[in-house]
């Protein structure tokens, strides 16, 4: 029993550890980010479209 109440605090820790790192982000630190999408740079060989 003690073994599972050291790996639920352990899990608790960690799980909110992660939550907290994601909740600093914001939406207009990124609001003039525009990426530009270049299909044949990101498949690099040959293309073909089928539809």
């Amino acid at each position: 029993m003690k073994t599972i109440k050291w790996a639920g605090l352990l899990f608790s820790v960690l799980f909110f550890s992660m939550i907290s790192g994601c909740s600093t982000v914001k939406i207009q630190d990124y609001k003039n980010e525009a990426p530009k999408l270049d299909l044949f740079t990101y498949f690099n060989g040959t293309t073909y479209a089928q539809g």
